[in-house]
């Protein structure tokens, strides 16, 4: 069961949980996350991250993946099944192929180590935005074809199915809602999901997008709602209507 988000304008207090076992990583991150009032709690194996998980769930969780010998992907993909929380991955892997296999599995962001303090501090606050204002705000609702998005409440519904997003995924696919039918390029995608210091992370667009096929295509491999214009960007189709 889904936990309700709390909305992170209202709440400077923030949670989040760290996942490394570099002890002198935890001290750094508690101190410099502490210093700009949020809630820091640490975890170095599994067992301390599930029991943490299940006692408090955080807002965000920073994971460095070489916790228990598990790689990213695998990572995220235990801790999604465990909380909600938006994920940002630490990783001294720099390559787009682990990048897109940690955001097909899962992660909100990704930086590689070493990590600077300042940017990561504006990754989590672009991360809490997107996760818990963006979308608290009206009572929009979007249909594009057979695709259906009730802003407010988070829904989505594919013809008669609910489908469960993860923040930036509904993130996405609202933007290609509200564009219904029209190319929205890869930049307009990381510039209104992301935020305007994305704009070149173009591997970010390439795993939400397989993401949210494998959720909403009856076949991913041969979309027929969210269709690729190559060298362009992608666009949500509204001839995709099922029949009653």
């Amino acid at each position: 069961m889904l936990l309700p988000r709390r909305d992170s304008r209202t709440n400077k207090h923030a949670r989040i949980l760290v996942i490394s076992r570099d002890a002198g990583m935890l001290r750094a991150l508690r101190s410099t996350l502490t210093r700009r009032r949020y809630v820091v709690s640490g975890a170095r194996d599994w067992d301390a991250v599930l029991a943490t998980v299940a006692q408090a769930p955080p807002d965000l969780k920073l994971l460095e993946p070489d916790v228990a010998g598990l790689d990213a992907a695998t990572a995220c993909r235990v801790l999604r099944q465990r909380c909600p929380a938006p994920i940002v991955v630490l990783s001294d892997r720099g390559s787009e192929e682990d990048l897109v296999a940690a955001l097909d599995a899962g992660a909100d962001d990704y930086l590689q180590k070493p990590i600077r303090l300042r940017e990561l501090a504006a990754r989590i606050r672009a991360v809490l935005r997107r996760a818990g204002v963006e979308f608290s705000l009206g009572s929009e609702e979007i249909e594009c074809g057979d695709v259906t998005v009730d802003v407010s409440r988070r829904r989505i519904t594919v013809g008669r199915r609910r489908i469960t997003l993860t923040p930036i995924e509904l993130a996405v696919l609202t933007e290609l809602a509200r564009h219904c039918d029209r190319v929205l390029t890869v930049q307009h995608l990381l510039s209104r999901a992301w935020g305007p210091e994305y704009v070149a992370a173009y591997g970010y667009v390439k795993g939400v997008i397989h993401r949210l096929r494998v959720k909403i295509e009856p076949d991913p491999s041969r979309p027929r709602y969210i269709l690729t214009q190559p060298r362009v960007g992608y666009r949500l189709a509204a001839g995709s209507k099922m029949a009653p």
